[in-house]
């Protein structure tokens, strides 16, 4: 059985925080569930009131109750326990940086115990949704992001209008999205790792990425190089290579598996 929902956050928070979300699932106790997530440039922060997801790896690692999800672009494997519940914080990419003190790149392929950043501060707020009390769970967390939002600069108002310029044309180089705003390359890589924490070139991998991916489910009739050269990819093998990072498959795996469930 799963659920699954949304809640936006106080509009005071909109800015900096896309939603919250609740994510519960029983499993059958005697097979083993993985989560395969792919990179969207955003942070998570995730309080589990159930037993804890594991990271799949070299080595298995349970998460901690409260953790920070820190931005990447490779794709993570979690093994989820027979049951699970989770509380979880969806910022946009820049959203994290109003309320963390310190710069973003400290986070980056980070799977961070959130009490080593944040003290005990959310303990509370796991209590009340492990006993079902959710609308006082979100309620807690609304404050104290309001609280911890005074603490610290806003966020510049360069960074989200870079962020959705490099969305809606995945396919621009670098140096063009820095000439559309007049800012130089080391500001431009000073202000992501600060406020974004992976580079302008990761991010737009991602965004790159997203495009084909949807692209292929569309249309997996087109081919794979025309796709390649839509998305402004410089070959077809970079296309592969970018799809093997962040996806964990290649682009024609997920193409003939789509044409099978036409």
């Amino acid at each position: 059985m799963i659920k699954f929902s949304e809640i936006l956050p106080d509009l005071r928070l909109s800015k900096f925080i896309k939603y919250y979300w609740f994510f519960e699932r029983t499993y059958d106790a005697n097979k083993a569930s993985k989560q395969h997530i792919v990179p969207d440039g955003c942070m998570d922060l995730i309080l589990q009131y159930q037993d804890p997801f594991q990271l799949n790896g070299d080595k298995t690692i349970s998460l901690p109750h409260a953790t920070i999800i820190g931005p990447t672009d490779q794709f993570r494997v979690f093994k989820a326990s027979a049951t699970s519940a989770v509380l979880g914080i969806r910022f946009y990419p820049w959203g994290a940086s109003a309320f963390l003190s310190n710069a973003l790149k400290e986070f980056r392929h980070g799977l961070i115990d959130a009490q080593d950043v944040l003290g005990n501060v959310l303990e509370p707020v796991i209590e009340l949704a492990h006993i079902g009390y959710k609308k006082e769970a979100i309620d807690k967390l609304n404050q104290f992001f309001l609280n911890k939002i005074k603490d610290y600069k806003s966020v510049p108002g360069i960074i989200p209008e870079l962020v959705f310029y490099m969305q809606n044309q995945p396919e621009l180089r670098i140096q063009s999205l820095a000439k559309a705003f007049d800012v130089n390359s080391k500001r431009l890589e000073r202000l992501f790792n600060q406020h974004i924490g992976i580079t302008a070139k990761q991010l737009q991998k991602i965004y790159r990425y997203q495009l084909a991916l949807q692209i292929i489910l569309d249309t997996p009739l087109r081919s794979i190089s025309s796709i390649a050269h839509q998305c402004g990819y410089f070959d077809e093998a970079h296309m592969i290579n970018d799809f093997h990072q962040l996806h964990g498959q290649t682009p024609g795996v997920i193409k003939k598996r789509r044409l099978n469930n036409i």
